[in-house]
């Protein structure tokens, strides 16, 4: 309670006399610039998480804060060391992203699947670049082919003949169709396989539920067919997507917290952000 009252009274003198208070020496600004981009990158991270409840496949990113040693050298480049040692603020250390599943929504639709394990599905992007992608809502494009909603191919390439009217997708990834030609037997088509990775929230987001291997991060793709026990790439279930994990409550929660902060940050340091000397940062991956 004492916190919070020094705190008030902190906000209510900053607001009044902000004005006529002496500003921060240039010694300081780069302690207080850090701790305003960290706090912007906080704040737009859960702004991203919260515009994409509602994404298929999404996962929730969280901004990671690392503390700045302090100095080690003098001028002249001597290492030295004092009882002073304060450090020198907060830096964005990475940007992590939480692989924990989502929930199973059934859609009905036979070309939705979802994962049940740890595997991703495989497309290649317009540029050739192989990407992976947990949102499992696929179609069909004009030569037949399955893809992503944003027209990436699906690997490996299924391709379905003109008359399908039946498409059914196996636990184990095997695809079997049935077709206008023989409406009363099944026929296999193809192998849905998938992805794992050793590190999976070390992949790289790029957009439309997209995530890019990372050689010395998440490990390069370990590929395999459903139904693998023994490595926990998952089981596919048709007619069902994964919803995004992002908990709306919790991060309403958290943006509550961080616009506090932000706003507390801002009356302390008004003078030094109107003049210039304190920018917000922009959240980049």
């Amino acid at each position: 309670m004492h916190k919070i009252c020094f705190a008030l009274m902190l906000l209510a003198a900053c607001q009044s006399g902000a004005a006529d208070r002496a500003q921060l020496p240039d010694s300081s600004l780069a302690t207080v610039s850090g701790g305003k981009k960290a706090l912007d990158a906080q704040v737009q991270a859960c702004l991203h998480n919260i515009a994409n409840v509602n994404t298929y496949g999404y996962k929730l990113r969280r901004v990671v804060l690392s503390e700045l040693a302090p100095p080690r050298t003098d001028r002249d480049g001597r290492g030295v060391h004092t009882g002073l040692d304060i450090g020198r603020g907060v830096m964005v250390s990475t940007v992590i992203t939480d692989m924990r599943p989502g929930a199973l929504e059934a859609t009905g639709r036979k070309l939705d699947i979802a994962v049940t394990g740890r595997g991703f599905f495989q497309v290649r992007m317009h540029n050739g670049a192989k990407a992976y992608t947990r949102n499992g809502s696929f179609t069909i494009d004009c030569q037949s082919r399955m893809v992503t909603q944003s027209g990436y191919l699906v690997l490996p390439e299924i391709t379905f003949p003109q008359d399908v009217i039946q498409i059914g997708f196996n636990p184990n990834g095997s695809i079997c169709i049935t077709t206008a030609t023989s409406p009363n037997s099944r026929t296999p088509l193809g192998q849905l396989q998938l992805a794992r990775f050793m590190h999976p929230e070390a992949l790289r987001p790029v957009g439309s539920g997209l995530f890019k291997a990372t050689e010395t991060g998440s490990g390069m793709p370990i590929v395999g067919n459903p139904g693998d026990r023994s490595s926990d790439i998952g089981n596919l279930l048709q007619a069902h997507l994964e919803s995004s994990n992002v908990n709306i409550e919790e991060e309403a929660w958290q943006l509550t917290r961080l616009r506090r902060q932000l706003g507390m940050f801002e009356a302390l340091f008004a003078p030094e952000i109107s003049s210039g000397k304190i920018l917000s940062a922009s959240f980049r991956r």
